[in-house]
């Protein structure tokens, strides 16, 4: 999965895999922080069915959602969407064989799904509430009622948000007591008393106050509200904001109980496949109304699929500015070893760490090139994850500079080309370019030269140990450096070529003033930098 430029919209995608109903939403993310629908769907597909009695996911349960998985999986690629959240909740949390189900998925569609709690939940449909509430609404305390929990959250400004989750959800409910259809009157006390001394004892340090909105959000609520206007199809438009009174409420659950699943089938605003747990829904939504003593609620229709989304798209911007600072880090270090060089050029002494600083420094501004494309690609992982794999690409690349450029001239990031030498004398002097290999083969000798020294004693030398002292195997050894300027020449002009490269695609700019550097030069050397590495290209000078 690639993330596009900078400059491209941010296209998102998020899936709930609930215990009833699995959502899919695909949605530009604004510069306003809001989300613009691009699809969205929902399949009623009954996942956790038995899960409560059973602690285990059916196979005929996991082929339903697989299916609608792989169809949302083409959806998905045809939108060409920067990042995916997969989300599953009370049904996978609570199975024996999640894994076998989360590893099902990760086969046959490719997905990496997310288990989260239901405190983790009610966080993130907190963020999809708030992102459409209407104007004036400040304390809220919102009800999340799904298949297998309801979640509370007290939500006030200023104050962090207070969450409460219960097991008991639509289908946990009506698996547990209600089995006779339509349920029996002693079915129906037994699922109030459940659901009230569950959200008494859940509500019993959340302060109470005057001006706090209920708001409501979920399949079950949403499809009351629909009811209530008995609309023929689902308008999000008119269900989004919509006021249910309790007497409404009362009035929807006597017309449901008074109903089998059968007839229940074709009312106006009920979907298909919610007959079976919409009377659970009811009777959890009233006694919860009843137990905190409010009259109306406000339906949102934005919820944990949309919290799903604000969620990715804010750890993206925050992966984003860690992405930065640690691809930042790599290029002062890079840019560091050519300040360091141009010391060693001035000074003359041990004239080959000034190339050996130029290998090194080269080596780094390409490997920074590599992992801030690999660190693009990974954004939507965890950073935890994302990090291990950055770390060991880094370990992977090593120190062979030809390996490197050839890596970036394969992604289009070509060095410049090489400069020329002047060959003969006199009148046979002839002015032929480097080839590559010339030059990074010099480059290298210098790199092996200055890492494994003859022992010297100088002051210059000792800023600087080595972990062996000795030379190379093949007992090569580096010569006259400050003659051989082509290959400085080379080093610097590439390195730059690649900076600018890494500012452009990736919008990572890259700091140059002296103070970044730990190690101190001489003014003299600093101008040179300056002159030479930062402007190389407009003065024109010579290395």
């Amino acid at each position: 999965m690639t993330v596009g430029s900078s400059s491209a919209p941010l296209i998102l995608a998020g899936i709930d895999i609930g215990t009833l109903t699995c959502r899919l939403l695909i949605a530009e993310r604004q510069p306003s922080g809001g989300l613009r629908e691009l699809r969205s769907d929902r399949r009623i597909l009954h996942l956790g069915q038995g899960v409560d009695r059973n602690r285990v996911i059916r196979p005929d349960a996991m082929q339903r959602v697989i299916a609608t998985l792989q169809e949302w999986r083409h959806a998905i690629n045809e939108h060409h969407v920067s990042a995916t959240a997969v989300v599953a909740t009370s049904a996978v949390r609570d199975a024996y064989n999640r894994e076998e189900f989360l590893g099902f998925v990760r086969q046959e569609v490719g997905f990496d799904v997310e288990i989260i709690s239901g405190e983790e939940e009610a966080r993130r449909t907190l963020l999809g509430i708030r992102s459409g509430l209407p104007p004036g609404v400040n304390d809220m305390l919102a009800l999340d009622i799904g298949g297998g929990s309801t979640e509370f959250i007290l939500d006030r400004p200023a104050h962090s948000p207070l969450v409460r989750s219960i097991d008991v959800g639509v289908v946990r409910l009506s698996e547990r007591l209600l089995h006779h259809d339509p349920p029996t009157g002693d079915e129906v006390a037994q699922a109030r008393d459940w659901v009230r001394s569950e959200t008494a004892a859940a509500l019993a340090d959340i302060p109470r106050r005057e001006g706090l909105t209920f708001v409501g959000t979920a399949g079950t609520i949403t499809a009351l509200a629909a009811m209530a206007q008995q609309l023929p199809t689902y308008e999000p438009a008119r269900i989004h904001n919509y006021i249910l009174t309790l007497e409404t409420v009362t009035g929807l659950e006597q017309q449901l109980l008074s109903r089998s699943k059968a007839q229940r089938q074709g009312l106006p605003g009920l979907e298909r496949g919610r007959e079976e747990v919409i009377v659970a829904g009811a009777i959890i939504l009233r006694t919860v109304m009843e137990t905190l003593g409010t009259a109306k609620v406000l339906v949102s229709d934005l919820g944990l699929r949309e919290g799903v989304l604000i969620d990715l798209a804010e750890r993206m911007k925050s992966s984003r500015t860690n992405k930065t600072q640690v691809i930042q880090n790599w290029i002062t270090s890079g840019i560091k070893d050519f300040y360091i060089s141009f010391e060693f050029e001035s000074a003359r002494k041990w004239p080959e760490y000034s190339t050996f600083f130029c290998y090194q420094g080269l080596e780094k501004i390409c490997k920074a090139y590599i992992l801030a494309r690999s660190a693009s690609v990974w954004e939507h992982l965890p950073e935890d994850r994302r990090s291990k794999r950055i770390n060991k690409i880094a370990k992977d690349l090593g120190h062979d500079l030809e390996k490197l450029l050839s890596c970036l001239r394969s992604r289009g990031v070509l060095p410049i080309a090489p400069p020329k030498q002047d060959r003969g004398h006199g009148q046979n002097k002839k002015f032929e370019p480097y080839s590559e290999d010339e030059l990074i083969r010099i480059l290298k000798a210098a790199y092996i030269e200055a890492r494994y020294p003859v022992p010297r004693n100088d002051k210059i030398h000792t800023k600087f140990p080595r972990s062996e002292n000795r030379r190379p195997e093949d007992g090569r050894r580096f010569s006259h450096p400050l003659k051989e300027t082509a290959p400085i020449q080379y080093a610097r002009k590439t390195a730059l070529a690649i900076v600018k490269k890494i500012e452009g695609d990736f919008s990572i700019e890259c700091r140059r003033d002296k103070e970044t550097f730990s190690y101190k030069i001489s003014n003299e050397s600093w101008e040179r930098f300056q002159r030479v590495f930062f402007r190389l290209e407009s003065s024109g000078r010579p290395c």
